[in-house]
Order: structure tokens, then C-alpha cells, then sequence
């Protein structure tokens, strides 16, 4: 891409940014103030100053809910409650804005999350250095349009930074920096719901250093959060967790509205009982995480296309088996597109077709589903969830398919069953 091209990315870039922030400052604060039930900011913010006030009692939903009436007063009008429910070391982070005031906070907070999206984008032309012009731009418009994205940056959630922490990880891993690589995914932990799988798919691919790296960064999360609360703030979150994952309802979480597998089950069986379907539901995750980790235990060498491949399969399975996969989380679907794009030049013509084609439906399957929300009565909302839960199904079982298939080639030519390159579904540029 030639540097009048760039500088001229990087220019619309900036007006677009800055444009986004002064379109969404105003609608969020607004929302803030009148109605609350969707900021999940006012949660994090809750969290930081409670941390400020009280560090044993972050917990204790009841000053919670007492906090958060004093800080926004609408709340206890609309009787909106927000819990703060992430580890402790998130709220140390929301404590630093506490002196900001809560509006000046949210607008601070926009803008740094603004600053990562610019920053994945930068990554993603990094990657893509030989990509044409047009085509970076439609995909850095697609990025900042793309309505996961927007709810993320509306809301105040932290689904951006999730997914900083994928596309890191997979950049440090790529650069053979596995230590890095491993210490920056354990800060997944920022929504310890989504950190199962991707340690269990660490410790199944035994890169020494990537595990250590791991393991390092979540003896840090927990030493820094014991130091923040205490014993008795970390009884109290082990024991709110506890009842989170057993139940998985309550603390206002609306299951119904999961882009997850188990939330498409709900459906399917037309129940709002997790009971009925928890047999299911686990059989159906097992038959999706086994997969998933039988592809990582191979450890590839960092050159191979299908490194990046592994990663998208760990993200959109991540994903799926979740039991709250909020429709902001789906905004990691844009690392996927980045590591689809990236080494779609390597594989031939039919998987390069494949992975574009992929990358456009990662934009438009969400927005469809939030159309239909936006279109749907409440008796029959919970059809918006369909759409984006099967389709990362979908997904799933596509990228499995390129990888196995990979790796079938891989074994025949070892064997010298085909001649090299024959046959093969990638060539080297």
C-alpha cells in the first residue's frame, strides 16, 4: 500500500474517530440519566467507588445497590439495578476515574475505548500491508461500523478490550514471544466466564513458556485482587461466582438474551429452565471444546497459516460454549475477521473465496439479529438470538473442516502419499 494511501486512511481515520465520539457521548449520557437498565458502565463505576469506600464489602449487592442509587438517581426511580460482578482488579481500574465524576468517567472511558478499536485497526493494516487501499478502508469502516462495536462503546462494556487481549496474544505468539503471549491472555480473566476454554487449550498445546506466561498473569489477577479486598472480599466473590455458574440466573442476567449455545437450546426447548436442558447443554459443549482442544494440542510452528486459524477456532468456540455470551461480546468476531484476512493470501483460491466470504458474514449475521430485535414484539424477542447463535455454530464447524482437512494433507504428505503441493489448500507467497 503506498504512503499517500495510508496517510490518507489514517486522516479519514481520525475525522471518523473523532466524529464517533462526539455521535455517542451524547446518546450515552443521556441514557445514563433516563434510562439505565442497558449502561453496564454504571456497574463498573459502582465497582470502583464502592472499592474506594469499602474494599471487604465490593460484594455486598445491597450498598451496591445503595451506591448506586446516590450515583445515579434514576435508577432508584426506574428501580434499575446494575451489579458489579467482575473480578476485583477490574474495579482498582474503574477506581482511578472515580475522581472524574461519573459523566466525565463515561466520556474518558469512551475514548479509551475508542483508542483500542483505532488500535486493532492499526494492527489489522499492520497485517495486511500488501491488502489495496480500498479494500483496508472498507474493512476499518466495517470495524467501526459494526453494530457490536457501537453497543460496546454505548453501553461501557469491556468487550473491546477482550478483544485487544485476543489479537495481542495471537501477535506476541506469532512473534514467538509465548511468555507474553500467555501473560496477556490471562487477562481474559476480566470475564471469567469466557476463560475456561482458552486455558484449558494453553495447557493442551504445552508451549512452556506460554503457560508460564499464563499462569504468571492469573497469580498476579489473584494476589493484586487479595491485596485489594481481602479475605472476606474474596469469600465473597468466590461465593457470588459460585452461585452464578450453578444457577446461571439472577443479578440481573437475562438468559434469554445470550448470544450462546445454551441460550439457543432455551429456545429450541421452549423453556427459561436451565434444568431441562443442563444435560444437553453439556453434551453439546463437550462435543464443541473436545474438537477444539484435540486441534490445539497440536503445536505448530509459528510460521504456519494455521496458527492463526487455531486461534479464530478458540475464539468463536469461546464464544459458543459460554453460558453468557453477551451480543457486545460478539464485537471479538472482529479479531476473527483479522486472522481470517491475514492469511487468506496463503491458502489457495477456493479458501481465499471462503474466508472474505466469512469476514462479510461476521459483519452483517449480527446486524441482522439486532434488526430483528429492533423490529420484534416482546412476545417473540428472543427469535433476534437465533441468527448470531447458529451462525457461530456454523462458523465453528467450517473452520474445524479447514483445519482437519489441513492436517489430513499435512499427514499424506508426510507419508508421501501425494507429491507436495499437489493437492495442498495453501501455497506459500
Amino acid at each position: 500500500m503506498q504512503l499517500v494511501h495510508r496517510t490518507f486512511i489514517w486522516l479519514f481515520v481520525t475525522a471518523f474517530s473523532l466524529l464517533y465520539f462526539y455521535f455517542l457521548i451524547n446518546p450515552g449520557i443521556y441514557q445514563m440519566h433516563h434510562d439505565p437498565k442497558a449502561m453496564d458502565f454504571l456497574a463498573f463505576y459502582t465497582g470502583g467507588q464502592l472499592l474506594k469506600q469499602s474494599p471487604v464489602n465490593l460484594y455486598n449487592l445491597n450498598l451496591q445497590h445503595v451506591l448506586q442509587q446516590h450515583i445515579d438517581p434514576t435508577t432508584q426511580t426506574d428501580r434499575v439495578f446494575l451489579p458489579f460482578l467482575n473480578p476485583p482488579f477490574v474495579a482498582l481500574f474503574f477506581q482511578l476515574l472515580i475522581p472524574l465524576g461519573v459523566v466525565n468517567a463515561y466520556a474518558f472511558f469512551l475514548g479509551i475505548n475508542i483508542t483500542l478499536l483505532l488500535l486493532i485497526c492499526f494492527a489489522f493494516l499492520q497485517q495486511n500491508k500488501k491488502m489495496k487501499w480500498y479494500y483496508s478502508l472498507a474493512f476499518i469502516l466495517g470495524a467501526l461500523t459494526f453494530v457490536p462495536i457501537l453497543i460496546t462503546l454505548l453501553v461501557g462494556q469491556l468487550s473491546i478490550f477482550l478483544c485487544v487481549i485476543f489479537l495481542l496474544s495471537w501477535l506476541f505468539l506469532k512473534k514467538g514471544w509465548e511468555f507474553r503471549s500467555g501473560l496477556v491472555l490471562a487477562c481474559i480473566l476480566i470475564k471469567p466466564h469466557f476463560f475456561l476454554l482458552p486455558f484449558l487449550a494453553v495447557l493442551v498445546q504445552r508451549r512452556r513458556r506460554q503457560v508460564a506466561g499464563f499462569t504468571t498473569g492469573i497469580l498476579f489477577f489473584i494476589a493484586v485482587s487479595y491485596i485489594a479486598v481481602g479475605d472476606k472480599g474474596m469469600n465473597s466473590y468466590i461465593s457470588l461466582m459460585s452461585v452464578l455458574f450453578t444457577t446461571g440466573t439472577g443479578y440481573n442476567i437475562n438468559l434469554m438474551a445470550q448470544q450462546s449455545l445454551q441460550t439457543m437450546l432455551l429456545i429450541i426447548f421452549h423453556t427459561h429452565s436451565l434444568t431441562q436442558i443442563r444435560l444437553v447443554w453439556a453434551i453439546a459443549s463437550l462435543c464443541i471444546a473436545i474438537p477444539t482442544l484435540y486441534v490445539w494440542a497440536k503445536r505448530l510452528p509459528l510460521s504456519s497459516p494455521y496458527l492463526s486459524l487455531q486461534f479464530a477456532l478458540l475464539i468463536v468456540a469461546t464464544l459458543v460454549i459460554s453460558p453468557h455470551t453477551h451480543f457486545y461480546d460478539v464485537s471479538v468476531l472482529l479479531v476473527v475477521t483479522i486472522l481470517l484476512l491475514s492469511v487468506r493470501n496463503v491458502f489457495k483460491n477456493k479458501q481465499k473465496k471462503l474466508f472474505i466470504f466469512l469476514s462479510i458474514l461476521n459483519y452483517c449475521v449480527p446486524a441482522l439479529g439486532y434488526c430483528l430485535f429492533a423490529l420484534s414484539q416482546n412476545e417473540s424477542q428472543v427469535v433476534w438470538i437465533l441468527p448470531t447463535s447458529m451462525y457461530l455454530i456454523f462458523f465453528w464447524i467450517i473452520l474445524l473442516r479447514v483445519i482437519l482437512q489441513g492436517k489430513i494433507i499435512s499427514a499424506k504428505l508426510e507419508k508421501g502419499d501425494i507429491k507436495d503441493g499437489a493437492n495442498d489448500i495453501y501455497h506459500k507467497e
